[in-house]
């Protein structure tokens, strides 16, 4: 931070010990330099001495001459805080102000503090900084200039310059300096800078170069020579090190790094036209003087935004604005050293902007460079960055030379911008320094041709237009490139550096008018109106003719133009065939009609005819030719309705590819052109086929015959094979080569306006100029009536194509041209039960099918191709028979395209022809494939079907916009590139019409009023495959909740049966599929899976719920109301993909297809409905209970199926019966005072005993458990039948505690199952009428040893109580047995299956026929309590009176739930007889604790480690892998012994055994006090086979007393085996 250059600053310095001994240096009220660790913590002692200008060696002393500071001071403050920098930079900016500080202040010196040495003046600060100067100046409106042949010249700046960190400089400049010199337009030089260089040097305008603090940057490339006006800018910032150059207001080159964190010294000098080798003065040496013209130079102490700096560009010198460190104005005549000055050059008037009013507009430029003179022109528009782009302009020029640049554009770095056109003789085009293919269009005859060039990055397409002709084009020319702006655009001359290195031989010597640019590539019709309009004002928007002026032109001449502004056309009126047709077959004669006309020399033609022809042979049949003298085969033939081929002046063009047959009218038109050669067919306007140099620069001689129909030969001779048969009208033939938009209009005008041929026209011909020819009046070309673009007035609008080419070509054509496509969207409705794979529903091409291509085909599994690319399987079929509405979408950007079947993405993928475009102008059939353009039609490939609604657009049409065309049903849509109205009769080809049979009618949400209302849908896909599909769009889905109805029926696959299937075309992302009957399986985006162990047994309605909520991932599925499952992290915060299809009764293993009977549901399902939320269990219980009557889903809900979507599905229509709620005998139940309900259900058409098993679905449950469907009624099983069984529509809920009571009559002798309750486990079951046994969670208790089965009614509950695991046998209403330890502190989990009369595997898993009970069963009900002995008792005693159980209730159970149940009328006593015999019950005391955790345990023997120990781990794993059970050898009487240590009472052991063991068969239990264990006393009985239920093990020693003793043994009786026991608990008290 330098102070010693002789100019005033304001310096600060701050320290704080506090802040790490951070200081700060400050210099003119900016913060240069900071540090810390400056005696950090410490302090400065007080009462010393302060000496301003030197060195104190000692207090006061030891002062130095050698250290004393030379300078001038004022304003020395100094505080004793940190001062802000805010007030740092305020005091910086203004001087004058009296600033004082608190340890010493400026104002309290005095002349007594200042030795003699010291001098006190006027301080001479400038107290306000000065503006700059802006106006009044010595040279405003003037111009400087330099030559310092003879003398040095230059221009001294006399101002003061303060220190610089950052600067813009401007000025205008123009030189004819064309060498590479060392030639500086300005230099700055301050104290201490290197001699020759200084702080800022700017040199070389043939490659502008800058230094800066003494470091010199590259060369830029930069050129502001060859004697034109030229804007030059200059910046640099010390922060980044960046410096830039602006030329003409655009950023032409940018240097980083450079001179990093400099200063440039103020109090130099600023020197024009000249280095410096010292401050002020001129660097002796001519090689660095600047020759030319300056102006307006200015400079600021900042870097200007690039805007301000183009605006100085865009007022072109009459607005240069005012530098704040050096203004134009600052220079006075005393600056100047032989400088010569004059009036400025710039023209101070803003640039026409508005088309047709430039300098220019009927004015043309001649270029002509010469060896001492560049000729061009220099575009002062700036150049945007481009992805597109057209050039267009009149030429005429005799320039041959191969080396010529007609203009070009570059930017610093030619490969990413840049663009230039090459070569005179066969213009070629470069993008980015990447060579097109020349073309082959010369530009140097001579005349005015009118040249255009286009390019796109879509493909890398580009084109070469002569005289509005297409006369080549390619592609992959810097394809996905962007073509960068802001660099410079020359017209004339070739750029080697921006804006210069041009060269003699590169000039390019033309006169040129009408120039301008686009960024877009023009269609071919705007180019046509260009040519047509020569004189006409069009400008470019990038670059636009009239924007040029005469200082935009470096030695070039200006004159009119004298362009011809028009060109008339022949006018024909009405001729002998006009509105008729020719017919010709030379099967017999040879028919053919001969043109009267004379003809002269041809160099150019277009001819054009109308014909129809079923000519498929491929044969050489010729439609016309024309033979002069001198011919060997003929000057034109045009031939081959298959391949259209031609031959012009005896040389043979290749064949088109293009075919024109197949029954149908085509418009065709050949075109030749010597310029070039080049030659197009055209069919139905559209250009299809091109070649060139087809005999370039030749002429067609006059005085030939043109024959139409037949070929020619020399001795005037036909061939029948070379003979045209067809149809044929409107021929007309021109000596000049029509536009495009010309054909197009004559082929659109359907055959009312064919134009009008100079050298043919149709109205020329007579009757006398046919030969056996036959004249139609009726050919079908529409009448001449013009097509209706009007949406929805088309012939077809209600109607449908029926497609069969199983005989013949059954196909549509289209004949409006075909756009070139960026992308696509293509929609139809269609209806097929074709099987085929090698079908075409569609196919568009034009000649090269790499470019240009759309395919759709395989019904099976729809597929699309785009410029021969295929993408992958859609995974979609069409043909089931049912109206499917289909759409194919395609998109350039990202190559995306999709298959959307019924508003559903079927599939979706990338990268199909990126960056690509598909060309307009091919062929569009609707069912078939083409082999050629509009051709090579296979039987095999076509399309068998209906076909309606057809359209395409060329845009991706959005979600919405796709759901729109799909539901409008019979509403009309149109595309904008092909609309179903446009279509008439003529354009079919063997197709049958009918009436339109989609369905039209919009669907309405509605809760009821639906076709299936109260209706069941039965699938059954035994023969063919039975679904139904539900037509609603899905959304993305966070979350939902669906509910169904469903009764299946046997089936071979239960776990595969699918009733609900949801699908995307992701799999991954979007999908839901509930499967498995036995277990059901809800899986979601194919990977994450839940099972359920929830069944739906077969013959029984069972009402489920599935919900989902992507927050936690957690799963809720509901079996009759109760939550029967609940998992989390299931697709845990992600989402399901919308769009898809979804299907009830089968699986997809494609969007919408793929179903498979190995997947089918079978059974019957009703009521279903899907919610975008989650429900709660409160509302999902209710539905169950509601039967018919259920909410309405917000995403799928019931009443919106209809007809249309089923496949196979039978419908089981219900009629209303009544039903009586309860039906008993009156007397038999005189304490039962209920009155009969009668309600009315639907009932379906059917028979009595089938209506019985369907309408109980519409009852609902009764709330009042008094007043339930079975009242007074017993359910009677039966092991007749395969399985019976009673499920109840309850959501029981969880239970710590409970009491369950029943009444039950049985003779049933087998281990049958009274009821079973199954939630996630067997949770609660009641077992074996002989001999009633209890089970909670999975754990068996001791039985009762109560008996059941002896035929007449008995009385049965049984309570438990998580407090211990206490439980209880009551037997007609006495305790028979209670006991503890069953599952103590578990809970019974709620929403699980309850069934009556049978085993349960899973929720709702019935097992088998042999766990049938038999007999009959009422007034069963579940309290969440242990009710009081003398409560169960009354309800025993009581047999008539309704219970009520707040968990589960008699009334809870309806008919909807029986399998194989009847009903009968029970005969239960009302009053019990309570005089029964005591049954001894035995009841152990609550204090018991378990011993075995003081025991000391051994046993027999021990293998592989399962010690005696793992029997008292308090583990009741009962799988051996788990570690925690005990084994012995395999042996003789195996035991086990716990050794107590002391006697105590023991009451009972519990046994857990292992899984699936038999190993406590034939075990006895002991106690006593005996070691020799089997002297001790026997608890209870052996241990048989019978009396194993489960793991666990109840074995009781006495429950009154206990038994005495120390040592308590287990051991197996008289066999050889092994023992193992999980887990023994021994209940005592010591």
């Amino acid at each position: 931070m330098a102070v010693n250059y002789g100019l005033w600053h304001h310096l600060c310095i701050t320290w704080d010990s506090a802040d790490s001994g951070r200081y700060k240096y400050y210099k003119d009220g900016n913060l240069k330099y900071t540090s810390h660790n400056l005696k950090s913590g410490q302090t400065i002692l007080g009462g010393g001495t302060l000496f301003i200008g030197t060195w104190q060696a000692s207090v006061g002393g030891g002062l130095s001459k050698s250290y004393s500071f030379n300078h001038e001071v004022t304003g020395f403050n100094i505080w004793t805080e940190l001062i802000e920098e805010e007030e740092i930079t305020e005091m910086a900016l203004k001087p004058c102000d009296i600033v004082c500080g608190n340890a010493v202040s400026w104002p309290f010196f005095r002349t007594s503090d200042i030795t003699s040495a010291v001098t006190v003046a006027a301080s001479d600060i400038v107290c306000v900084p000065e503006e700059p100067k802006c106006s009044d100046g010595s040279f405003e409106d003037k111009m400087m200039t330099f030559d310092s042949t003879s003398e040095y010249t230059y221009a001294l700046l006399d101002k003061d310059i303060r220190d610089i960190w950052s600067f813009t400089s401007c000025w205008w400049m123009r030189t004819k300096d064309t060498r590479s010199t060392y030639h500086t337009m300005w230099s700055y030089f301050a104290m201490g800078d290197s001699a020759n260089v200084g702080s800022i040097a700017v040199e070389n305008p043939y490659t502008m170069r800058v230094s800066i603090k003494n470091q010199w940057g590259s060369s830029s490339g930069v050129a502001v020579n060859y004697n034109m006006w030229h804007h030059v800018c200059i910046t640099w910032t010390s922060e980044t090190g960046t410096y830039e150059i602006y030329r003409d207001g655009g950023l032409a080159y940018t240097q980083t790094g450079y001179s990093k964190d400099k200063i440039l010294r103020g109090g130099g000098k600023l020197m024009l036209g000249q280095r410096q080798t010292k401050v002020g003065e001129v660097y002796k040496n001519k090689a660095y003087s600047y020759y030319g013209d300056l102006s307006d130079f200015n400079m600021w102490d900042s870097v200007l935004q690039p805007g301000e700096i183009k605006t100085f560009v865009d007022n072109r010198g009459c607005d240069n604005g005012c530098g704040d460190l050096v203004s134009w104005m600052d220079f006075t005549i005393d600056s100047l050293t032989d400088v010569d000055f004059n009036d400025s050059a710039a023209i101070c008037k803003d640039r026409v902007k508005e088309c047709g009013k430039g300098s220019f507009d009927d004015m043309k430029w001649t270029l002509q460079t010469t060896s001492s003179e560049f000729s061009y022109a220099a575009v002062r528009q700036e150049i945007p960055t481009m992805t597109a782009m057209t050039v267009c302009m009149w030429i005429k020029s005799t320039d041959k030379t191969s080396t010529r640049y007609l203009y070009t554009y570059r930017t610093s770095n030619i490969n990413t911008g840049s663009i230039y056109l090459y070569n005179p003789n066969s213009v070629q085009l470069y993008i980015d320094n990447a060579a097109g293919t020349a073309s082959g269009v010369a530009v140097n005859y001579g005349i005015w041709s009118h040249v255009c060039q286009t390019w796109d990055q879509n493909g890398g397409t580009y084109k070469y237009y002569k005289d509005a002709r297409l006369r080549y084009t390619n592609k992959n020319l810097r394809t996905n490139y962007e073509i960068k702006g802001g660099g410079t655009f020359v017209i004339g001359q070739w750029q080697g550096s921006i804006g210069g290195k041009f060269s003699t031989s590169y000039g390019f010597n033309a006169e040129i008018t009408k120039f301008n640019m686009w960024s877009e590539a023009l269609e071919d019709t705007d180019i046509e109106t260009l040519f047509l309009e020569p004189c006409g004002y069009i400008c470019g928007d990038v670059i636009l003719w009239s924007y040029f002026r005469v200082d935009d032109l470096a030695s070039v001449e200006v004159e009119e133009h004298g362009l011809q502004c028009e060109k008339e056309r022949k006018v024909c009126n009405k001729g002998d065939f006009t509105g008729r047709t020719w017919s010709f077959d030379s099967s017999a004669e040879f028919t053919y009609v001969t043109v009267p006309e004379e003809f002269h020399d041809i160099w150019k033609f277009t001819a054009c005819w109308w014909m129809r022809t079923n000519d498929v042979s491929g044969a050489a049949r010729a439609m016309f030719s024309y033979f002069a003298p001198g011919d060997n085969y003929g000057s034109i033939i045009a031939e081959n309705p298959k391949s259209l081929r031609a031959m012009i002046k005896n040389g043979w063009a290749t064949a088109s590819g293009v075919t024109v047959t197949y029954g149908l009218w085509h418009h065709v038109c050949l075109t030749w052109n010597s310029d070039g050669g080049q030659h197009d067919w055209f069919k139905d306007g559209s250009r299809v086929f091109t070649q060139q140099k087809l005999m370039a620069d030749k002429m067609l001689k006059g005085g030939g015959k043109l024959v139409i129909g037949q070929r020619q030969t020399r001795s005037g001779t036909f061939n029948r094979a070379y003979s045209y048969i067809g149809d044929m009208a409107d021929f007309n033939m021109w000596d000049d080569v029509l536009f495009s938009s010309e054909i197009a209009d004559i082929s659109l005008d359907r055959g009312c306006n064919n134009g009008c041929g100079e050298l043919v026209a149709w109205t020329d011909i007579k009757e006398k100029d046919l030969e056996e020819v036959t004249v139609k009046e009726d050919h079908r070309l529409s009448g001449c009536s013009p097509r209706e673009f009007k949406c929805g007035t088309g012939e077809f609008e209600n109607q449908i194509w029926k497609l069969d080419s199983t005989t013949d070509f059954s196909h549509a054509y289209y004949y409006e041209p075909i756009p070139q496509l960026e992308s696509f969207t293509a929609c139809w409705w269609m209806r097929t039960t074709q099987t085929s794979s090698s079908t075409y529903i569609f196919t568009y091409r034009v000649p090269n099918i790499n470019d240009g291509d759309i395919t759709v085909y395989n019904v099976n599994n729809v597929r699309m191709k785009v410029n021969n690319q295929w993408g992958t399987n859609s995974g979609t079929n069409v043909n089931t028979g049912r109206w499917h509405h289909i759409c194919v979408t395609w998109d350039n950007e990202d190559g995306k395209y999709q298959y959307i079947k019924d508003t559903n993405i079927a599939y979706e993928h990338t990268n199909v022809k990126k960056g690509q475009v598909i060309d307009g102008g091919g062929s569009l059939i609707i069912g078939h494939y083409q082999g050629s353009v509009g051709g090579g039609l296979t039987k095999a490939y076509g399309y068998v079907g209906d076909i309606t609604k057809f359209n395409i657009w060329s845009s991706v049409l959005a979600k919405e916009e796709l759901q729109g065309v799909a539901a409008t049903g019979c509403d009309a849509v149109c595309g904008d590139v092909v609309w179903w109205s446009y279509f008439r009769l003529d354009d079919l080809s063997v197709i049958k019409v009918d009436d339109f049979d989609v369905e039209c009618a919009a669907r309405i949400k509605t809760c009821s009023g639906g076709e299936y209302d109260n209706d069941t849908m039965v699938f059954d896909s035994t023969n063919d495959v039975s679904y139904a599909v539900v037509p609603i769009v899905l959304p993305v889905l966070e979350k939902f909740t669906m509910c169904w109805w469903m009764r299946p029926e046997p089936t071979s696959h239960p776990t595969t049966s699918t009733p609900i299937s949801y699908r995307t075309y992701s799999n991954t992302e979007g999908s839901i599929y509930i499967r498995n009957q036995n277990a059901m399986r809800l899986t979601l985006n194919n990977g994450y899976n839940t099972d359920s162990k929830i069944a739906t047994p077969d013959g029984i309605w069972t009402h489920i719920c599935t919900a989902w909520n992507s927050n936690g991932g957690v799963v809720r599925m509901y079996r009759n109301g109760g939550l029967s499952h609940s998992v989390i992290n299931i697709l845990s915060d992600k989402t399901i993909r919308g769009d898809g299809s979804f299907i009830l009764g089968n699986t997809q293993t494609n969007v919408g297809g793929g179903l498979s009977k190995s997947y089918a549901y079978q059974g019957r399902l009703t009521q279903f409905n899907m919610w975008s939320g989650v429900l709660e269990g409160d509302t999902v219980e209710k539905m169950s209970r509601s039967g018919c009557i259920n909410d309405c889903g917000d995403l799928i809900w019931w009443s919106y199926l209809r007809e249309d979507d089923l496949t196979n599905v039978a419908v089981e229509r219900y009629k209303t019966k009544q039903v009586t709620g309860m039906d008993f005998d009156s007397e038999l139940y005189s304490k039962c005072k209920q009155k009969p309900t009668v309600i009315n259900v639907p009932v379906p058409d059917m028979s009595d005993d089938e209506s019985e098993r369907h309408y109980v679905l519409c009852t609902d449950i009764n709330d009042d458990c008094e007043n339930g469907e079975f009242v007074g009624k017993a359910m009677s099983f039966t092991k007749d039948h395969e399985i019976t069984y009673a499920t109840v529509y309850k959501n029981i809920p969880e239970m710590s505690k409970l009491t369950v009571c029943w009444w039950m009559k049985s003779t049933d002798t087998t281990a049958s199952y009274i009821f079973t309750y199954f939630t996630t486990k067997r949770a609660l079951e009641a077992y074996n009428p002989a001999n009633l046994q209890l089970l909670v969670d999975g754990v068996f208790a001791t039985a009762g040893g109560n008996a059941y089965n002896t035929g007449g009614w008995h009385h049965a509950c049984m309570t438990w109580d998580n407090d211990g695991g206490t439980y209880q046998y009551f037997a007609d209403g006495r305790k028979t047995f209670s006991s503890l330890n069953l599952r103590p502190g578990t809970t019974i989990e709620g929403g699980g299956s309850f069934v009556l009369g049978q085993y349960q595997g899973s929720a709702g898993g019935i097992a088998s026929k042999i766990y049938n009970y038999e007999g009959d069963i009422t007034q069963v009900n579940i309290w969440r309590s242990v009710l009081a002995a003398k409560d169960i008792q009354a309800h025993a005693l009581d047999g008539c009176s309704p219970l009520c159980g707040d968990a589960l209730s008699w009334s809870d159970f309806t008919s909807r739930g029986l399998k194989g149940v009847s009903l009968n009328q029970p005969s239960i006593p009302c009053v019990m007889d309570m005089s029964l015999p005591d049954s001894g019950l035995c009841e152990v005391p609550s204090t018991l604790v378990n011993l075995a955790s003081i025991a000391v345990v051994s046993q027999s023997s021990t293998r592989r480690g399962k010690n005696a120990t793992r029997a008292v781990d308090g583990n009741r794993d009962i799988y051996i892998g788990g570690r925690s059970c005990t084994q012995t050898a395999f042996e003789f009487e195996p035991w086990w012994l716990a050794d107590l240590g002391k006697t105590a009472k023991v009451y009972k052991v519990d046994v857990t055994k292992r899984k699936d063991s038999r190993s406590l068969e034939n075990a006895e239990v002991r106690v006593g006090n005996n070691l020799d264990f089997k002297k001790n006393a026997l608890c209870g009985s052996r241990v048989s086979a019978s009396s194993i239920h489960g793991e666990a093990i109840e074995i009781m020693c006495d429950c009154s007393n206990g038994v005495d003793g120390q040592y308590i043994s287990i051991h197996i009786t008289g066999e050889e085996t092994i023992l193992s026991l999980c887990e023994v608990e021994i209940f005592g008290s010591v």
